[in-house]
């Protein structure tokens, strides 16, 4: 380890006392005349003089400081820029990771909520077909049943026949009975809320963790709203630095402001 050792130079205590008899009653001061100015003049120039010997002084005081500072934030500059290039390097490795495996993922999900759709759309289309076929087959066996039914008659057994159509119909109502059950049973199944498609998330990492930042790109200043535009303070200044009364920038209004300064 490296040590440095710093050396400075106290304020000279005769400054204090020469400060204090120059701000002593200076708020109290009130200028009625011209005599009364010019004593104002020379106690500003005075303790502008005192000021410019405390800030002679106090940079003199802080320069071993401020060298001390120079040279240890030297030693350390590469270092940290290395580490914070280097961190920054992995920073962007793992959420671009992650953002792949996160896109990856939802695109995974949406792909299994599409199979679970086509699933229940493939229930109802198979219960329409499960009815459609049982009404078919009815159909025929009514045809069937009916001419069996006439050739007995025909015959003279028309009590044969009675009981032929009514045991038809008995049969006709029950296989009715089986189709429509297995279609709303498959129409059930396609009408159930899927389970929720949840899909494992990238791993944690220890000590290390990720979240969402806001950011933003202003596309068309044009388009902004006024309350989101800042004047520009210094182009504005310079203009009216430089043409004074002449300025002529709407929404801003020139004024002058006196400013006095004094010599030490």
């Amino acid at each position: 380890m490296t040590t440095i050792t710093i050396q400075y130079t106290k304020p000279d205590p005769a400054i204090f006392s020469r400060m204090d008899n120059m701000i002593a009653g200076a708020d109290q001061v009130v200028i009625e005349s011209d005599a009364q100015l010019q004593d104002a003049g020379e106690r500003l120039r005075s303790i502008k003089a005192v000021s410019q010997e405390f800030e002679t002084q106090r940079k003199d005081t802080v320069k071993p400081l401020n060298d001390a500072v120079k040279t240890i934030n030297a030693l350390f500059k590469d270092p940290l820029n290395e580490c914070a290039q280097a961190e920054n390097h992995i920073k962007r490795a793992i959420a671009d990771y992650q953002h792949a495996q996160e896109k990856k993922r939802r695109e995974a999900e949406i792909e299994l909520r599409r199979q679970q759709a086509l699933e229940q759309e493939r229930l109802r289309r198979d219960a329409a077909k499960i009815e459609a076929a049982a009404a078919d087959k009815a159909r025929k066996q009514a045809e069937k049943t009916a001419e069996q039914a006439r050739k007995l008659e025909e015959q003279g057994k028309a009590e044969q026949a009675r009981q032929k159509l009514e045991q038809a119909e008995i049969d006709r109502v029950a296989n009715e009975m089986r189709a429509a059950d297995q279609a709303e049973a498959m129409r059930q199944m396609a009408d159930a809320t899927p389970d929720a498609v949840v899909l494992p998330a990238a791993p944690k990492i220890e000590g290390v963790s990720t979240r969402h930042v806001w950011k933003f790109t202003v596309n068309d200043v044009k388009l902004l709203p006024a309350m989101y535009l800042l004047p520009d303070n210094k182009k504005i200044g310079k203009v009216v630095r430089a043409l004074g009364g002449d300025t002529d920038i709407p929404g801003v209004q020139v004024y002058t402001d006196d400013v006095v300064s004094a010599r030490a």
